[in-house]
């Protein structure tokens, strides 16, 4: 009886007439029934005749166009009120700085790069309120938000790498911001610079001869840039251990600061004045971090060289072999290790084979006089008078110039006569990029970059 009622069109559930809706014998518990179905299966019917989609398309299509101007109409409110409210901070932080309330033009600052994340001008307030509040982490963040375009970026990363290594001691971030520089801007001559300066203290000797080459190549080494090439293997500074140790004591699980320490401390004589300047725990002359070095680090060839260097001392010939069959490949990288190969094959009266090892090493470094004396003995041994007589004057001639840069007082104090002398050196033990670079750099009418500018 109901679905004849629905299936007729009797009751329909969207007329509100409802004395056509039922005969008057159905009882009410039966009119609740009868309605629940009618309004189920009517509403079925209704959208299999195509009436609700008309309806509903028709409401849709206002609703999507009201939804649409919604949308851009809010847009429009957000980004006005994105504006007005970034346009506030600024003005705050114009006023703050006027009456030199560095907080308060801080606060600004940072609520402009919130919402201008992207300006820089927001950014590089953020860092001089910063500066003046002397939170300088987050200086060094701010400066660091700059993209790679910007005009400004240079200079901004040049300040940002001196603020990590001077104020946070922090000389790998450092050496990255350096290295971001470089990137933007290959003749960077201060990013050269510094690099050059932190592989010096690091005694990361095979970095600082690349970069020094690097630096050649682009006409931006510093002068003592070929101070350090002509003492890198002899690298010791007096300030050295103490430099080291305080970087240390701000990045205690740096791997290369630990090693840093501990070589510096092995290689020195006890000094009376380094304690005065809070060396806790760190002994000049003490071998007992270089040890702890050796065990944690098993492949640093730095540690590993003070080990060799002191078995040559003894004169101990298994003891070097034995070191050095850990460091097969170190070789290939490292000038000293080819000498200390060759060390033991002329102790073990293979001259031939100490000469091989002997050009191993200086085709690495043309400059190392220790080497050139090795190979002027191996060669002398082996027949070769004439190879071992030159050898010899060139390894005398280095070891008088290493002595003469370890004597500056700093690396570039380096004079034009000793840079001349270093370059003849240069130029006849076959070292190109020495030759190339300081000849450059010697000639007055020489077209090179400023020293410590940065490029336009």
């Amino acid at each position: 009886m109901v679905f004849e009622y629905l299936l007729t069109g009797i009751c329909d559930p969207f007329d509100h007439r409802r004395d056509n809706c039922l005969p008057s014998s159905v009882s009410i518990d039966f009119i609740h029934v009868l309605a629940v179905e009618s309004l189920c299966q009517r509403t079925f019917q209704w959208l299999l005749s195509g009436r609700l989609l008309e309806v509903m398309g028709f409401g849709m299509r206002r609703i999507a166009v009201a939804v649409i101007l919604l949308s851009l109409i809010g847009m429009a409110c957000w980004w006005g009120w994105q504006h007005f409210t970034s346009q506030s901070a600024q003005s705050r932080y114009t006023a703050a700085t006027a009456s030199q309330n560095w907080s308060a033009a801080q606060e600004a600052a940072e609520k402009w790069a919130d919402l201008e994340p992207e300006s820089v001008d927001a950014w590089l307030a953020v860092a001089e309120a910063c500066r003046r509040n002397g939170q300088f982490a987050l200086t060094a963040d701010a400066l660091g938000r700059l993209p790679d375009d910007d005009p400004r970026t240079l200079t901004s990363l040049a300040l940002r790498g001196d603020l990590l290594l001077s104020e946070l001691r922090q000389p790998q971030a450092a050496i990255e911001n350096w290295q971001r520089m470089l990137r933007i801007a290959p003749h960077a001559n201060l990013a050269h610079q510094r690099l050059i300066y932190v592989y010096a203290m690091l005694l990361k000797r095979s970095l600082l001869q690349q970069q020094i080459y690097a630096a050649i190549e682009n006409h931006s080494e510093p002068p003592e840039a070929y101070v350090y090439l002509c003492a890198l293997q002899g690298l010791q500074f007096s300030d050295g251990l103490i430099k080291c140790y305080d970087w240390l004591r701000a990045c205690p699980d740096d791997r290369n600061l630990e090693i840093a320490v501990a070589v510096y401390a092995a290689r020195s004589t006890p000094s009376r004045t380094q304690a005065m300047f809070g060396l806790k725990g760190v002994v000049p002359g003490d071998m007992s971090l270089i040890r702890t070095c050796r065990e944690k680090y098993p492949d640093s060839l730095e540690v590993l060289s003070v080990f060799v260097d002191l078995a040559i001392y003894d004169g101990d010939v298994d003891e070097v072999a034995r070191l050095l069959a850990d460091v097969e490949d170190s070789a290939n990288v490292d000038s000293r290790f080819c000498r200390y190969h060759g060390w033991v094959e002329l102790n073990r009266k293979q001259p031939k084979a100490a000469v091989e090892w002997g050009q191993k090493a200086i085709a690495i470094n043309p400059l190392d006089w220790k080497s050139r004396h090795l190979l002027s003995d191996a060669e002398r041994l082996a027949g070769f008078a004439e190879d071992a007589a030159r050898n010899s004057e060139l390894a005398a001639r280095g070891k008088i110039l290493e002595r003469r840069c370890l004597e500056l007082p700093n690396g570039s104090a380096a004079s034009d006569e000793l840079l001349e002398d270093i370059l003849q050196y240069g130029r006849d033990c076959g070292d190109n990029w020495v030759e190339r670079g300081l000849t450059e750099r010697l000639t007055p009418t020489r077209s090179r970059n400023t020293y410590n500018s940065l490029p336009e």
